[in-house]
């Protein structure tokens, strides 16, 4: 079978430090933490609530964490010539440790301060995670929350962990279709088809799936699928080789579009402005994949962002019902004005959840970090890889 992928001997230098990730997951997260942070302000104060013009957009960081993870998984199946090193189970099964059981925790702690301190209802964000029924617990513990109208319930961020699991479960036929036929073609119809079931969901809503499903959050996954693949192939992109391709300028041309699309988001605009930004987040990791030198490379991977992306996962899991604990027993009892409150929640609250979050990954996600050594990989008649690597050394959601 022709195949695109080369030895590792023949990669380009700039492949061998992908430092630049976890910068670019540290932004993601403190991002979104500033953000939630910005709507815990009554919205009356608007004037006064300095935060939000700036930090509005909380649902890009995730678009971008979600090109990430599909980068991440993509890179050790890219370095083993395009194959899974392990078979379907097992592939599931290590994905399960590594995100289920930090997300269980976070969801316990969540409950627990919700029975203890943050369950009654306020004029903040956290309000919308207010009540919690059974049905939301048992619907969060089945991580199908993001279709039954508990998306946002018990904590409003872990709506699209349930996303990213489902997107799981399809990735070794992914990974199939860019070894079988192309990477940019799989990418093309993952994310014709992903749009195409986003705008029927849309304009025909189906009992017990609500948008928060986010079907074109497939497209978004298989575009930093496509950014490892063109970062570790020969494969052409309409002509354009890997290593000579324009793709800081692809990157700069979507983000522009999705800086104009962005104002004019409403249900309709939202698909257009998700896809723009994967897709400007996904050729400016080729970019920052295949070129050395760049001084936006070097800032992504500056050694306080890289140590603070290792444990944004974390951050991600247990900002919200913190930021809650942090308005009512400190920001309240202070007495402070929503001008005061965006300053504390900038330049105090946001660097004390990112050290809570650190002890809870001490204690709750660096512990089903462990390795371990895979099974065989699993392929089809006739098929023979190039390529074998016994460890990928790219640390993964």
């Amino acid at each position: 079978m022709k195949t695109h992928y080369q030895t590792r001997q023949s990669l380009s230098p700039a492949l061998s430090h992908l430092a630049f990730i976890d910068g670019m997951r540290a932004l993601a997260a403190l991002y979104v933490v500033i953000h939630h942070a910005s709507l815990q302000i009554p919205r009356d104060h608007l004037a006064q609530n300095w935060l939000l013009p700036y930090f509005a957009y909380g649902r890009h960081a995730v678009d971008v964490f979600i090109v990430l993870s599909g980068y991440c998984l993509m890179l050790p199946v890219a370095r083993n010539n395009g194959y899974l090193r392990t078979d379907y189970l097992m592939f599931i099964r290590h994905r399960f440790r590594r995100i289920v059981p930090p997300y269980l925790l976070s969801l316990a702690l969540s409950l627990l301060l919700i029975a203890t301190c943050i369950g009654q209802p306020t004029t903040t964000h956290w309000t919308i995670c207010l009540p919690v029924t059974s049905w939301d617990i048992v619907s969060h513990l089945l991580l199908i929350h993001d279709l039954t109208g508990s998306a946002y319930k018990i904590n409003h961020s872990l709506w699209s962990i349930a996303v990213e699991w489902r997107i799981y479960l399809f990735f070794p036929l992914l990974v199939l279709g860019f070894r079988r036929w192309s990477g940019s073609g799989t990418t093309l119809v993952t994310v014709a088809l992903s749009a195409v079931l986003w705008f029927v969901l849309w304009q025909h809503p189906v009992e017990g799936i609500s948008q928060e499903a986010c079907l074109d959050y497939f497209g978004l996954f298989a575009l930093g699928m496509l950014a490892a693949h063109l970062a570790f192939s020969s494969e052409q992109l309409f002509g354009m080789h890997p290593r000579k391709g324009p793709w800081y300028e692809l990157a700069t041309g979507f983000l522009a579009l999705n800086i104009w699309l962005t104002p004019q988001t409403g249900t309709f605009t939202l698909l257009p402005v998700d896809l723009s930004l994967g897709a400007a987040t996904a050729f400016l990791l080729v970019g920052l994949s295949r070129r050395t030198g760049s001084w936006f490379k070097s800032l992504l991977s500056w050694d306080p962002l890289v140590y603070v992306g290792q444990f944004s996962y974390s951050i991600y899991l247990i900002h919200a019902p913190l930021l809650q604990v942090i308005e009512l027993y400190l920001i309240r009892p202070l007495g402070l004005t929503p001008a005061g409150a965006s300053l504390f929640y900038a330049f105090v609250g946001t660097p004390l959840v990112v050290a809570l979050a650190y002890g809870f990954y001490l204690l709750g996600e660096r512990p089903f970090m462990t390795t371990r050594q895979k099974k065989p990989t699993t392929r089809f008649p006739g098929e023979e890889p190039l390529l074998r690597t016994s460890q990928d050394g790219v640390s993964i959601r």
